[in-house]
């Protein structure tokens, strides 16, 4: 028993003894500094790891969010505002790359998930994991035409300079006095929302607008006096394709240096409508003047006197419409130079054919139709007929049997529809029974010009021309003039 209560006393002096040992003291301090340094190196390498790893564990009560797109998941975050973050910054790379507001068009939602030991992504990672699995849309503004949305660009400043573009195409190089330069079409810009690969810069917009493409498809002549079938054979097209898209120089054989010759056919989505003053010199044709001449033979012409053209200076008001003219209208002119007038002299003596009823000889007049004759002209079981009758089909063309005026063009009584046509010297050619009239009064027709149709109209038995030659009102026999 004292040998035991020895023992443990002798213990505890030992333990007395090391615990109040200085140098024990010191140690212990020693151990508890280096300890309180690894577990802070430990803290901070876990830290380290967390932010710039990019990969956590997670414990079992963590919370996790995962983006999800069409259905799809596409990367799991710590937390909602790193799930954010990854969008944002997605965005914000596409937007800048693309030089344009862009936004995405799926669904994609961001789902709060209980997990344990799954692998986290970094915003980055997630950003990255994002591209190709978004449907990417931009910000844009839409040309519309007429109501249509027809193109897309990035921005309402880029639009203006697409359109203003367009209208300096045919504007410019133009020696004339432009009054105006618009659009026909009804253009506007409205913002919208367009797939990336639709939206076009400034240029390839113009293109679209006075082309139908992006991409004006021309030629241009490098070498003077090339052909339209070596450019054709050097751009895999057809000679008669080109020449029917450059009507203008198509019947040039050789093109001059940097003749610029259109590859394909454009489709412009606008019609721009320049209108311009134009001043240039023309030819005052001269007038004719006729001098009756009754010892010459009807038909003769003798020119006693050339005429001169004149010569003035105008001012046009021109519209043109993607190059081409659609109106002209003369504002003013200037005469430089009087026109002198050409005196012809005209023989009025009418030669009368000696040929009998129906027989040959040398007409003065032409036939009005040429048909069957159902009826000639003097006496018939009707009575006096003062014509001769052709018949043929409603609707047949009627000509003028020689050229003069029109002094009657209308109905008149058992004629029904009838022409009159004065010839001078007291000539004239009655014209009946027509279903449709071409001329009117006053008009001037040539030998031969379509006048009337064949009809059925008035006291007619049948669809036929009655034909009448007068002089001085008495009706003569047709048949001793008609040639």
């Amino acid at each position: 028993m004292n040998t035991m209560h020895n023992n443990q006393k002798q213990d505890l002096s030992v333990a007395t003894y090391i615990q109040s040992d200085p140098r024990n003291k010191k140690e212990k301090q020693r151990f508890k500094a280096i300890q309180r340094t690894v577990s802070s190196a430990i803290v901070l390498l876990c830290v380290m790891f967390l932010v710039f790893g990019g990969i956590h564990l997670v414990s079992a009560n963590s919370s996790a969010y995962v983006l999800v797109a069409d259905g799809k998941e596409i990367a799991t975050l710590a937390s909602m505002t790193e799930a954010e973050a990854a969008i944002d910054q997605y965005i914000e790379n596409k937007s800048a790359e693309y030089g344009m507001d862009i936004v995405y068009s799926d669904d994609l939602e961001i789902n709060k998930v209980s997990t344990a030991g799954v692998i986290l992504s970094s915003a980055m990672e997630a950003a990255d994991a994002l591209d190709g699995n978004l449907h990417l849309m931009a910000k844009a503004e839409a040309i519309c035409i007429n109501g249509v949305e027809s193109l897309y660009v990035p921005d309402e400043e880029t639009a203006r300079e697409a359109i203003d573009l367009a209208k300096q195409y045919y504007a410019d190089d133009d020696s004339d006095d432009i009054l105006s330069v618009t659009v026909a079409e009804q253009v506007s810009v409205i913002p919208t929302l367009a797939d990336i690969d639709q939206v076009l810069p400034a240029e390839e917009a113009k293109n679209m607008l006075l082309y139908g493409c992006p991409d004006a498809k021309y030629y241009f002549v490098a070498t003077e006096g090339e052909t339209f079938a070596e450019i054709a054979e050097r751009n895999g097209v057809s000679v008669e394709s080109l020449k029917a898209i450059n009507t203008v120089i198509a019947d040039k054989d050789a093109l001059t240096l940097g003749t610029a010759v259109a590859l394909s056919q454009p489709a412009p989505m606008i019609s721009v409508l320049v209108e311009k003053e134009v001043v240039q010199t023309q030819a005052i044709p001269y007038s004719v003047v006729h001098q009756d001449n009754s010892n010459m033979n009807r038909g003769e012409e003798k020119v006693i006197s050339e005429g001169i053209d004149g010569l003035e200076e105008v001012t046009l008001r021109v519209v043109v419409s993607n190059g081409e003219t659609v109106s002209s209208e003369q504002i003013s002119a200037t005469t430089l130079v009087e026109p002198v007038d050409q005196v012809v002299e005209r023989g009025t003596k009418v030669v009368l054919s000696s040929r009998s009823f129906g027989g040959s000889g040398s007409g003065v007049v032409g036939w009005p139709y040429t048909g069957t004759i159902t009826s000639r002209f003097g006496w018939r079981s009707r009575g006096w007929h003062s014509g001769l009758d052709i018949a043929g089909p409603v609707g047949e063309a009627i000509y003028a049997a020689e050229s003069g005026t029109v002094t009657y063009a209308g109905w008149y009584y058992g004629y029904g529809n009838l022409v009159k046509i004065d010839h001078g010297s007291g000539m004239e050619t009655y014209y009946g029974h027509l279903s449709a009239i071409y001329v009117n009064v006053g008009d001037t027709v040539e030998r031969g010009q379509h006048i009337a149709a064949l009809g059925n109209t008035g006291n007619s038995t049948g669809p036929h021309v009655h034909f009448e030659v007068r002089f001085d009102g008495t009706a003569y026999n047709p048949l001793d003039y008609l040639e």
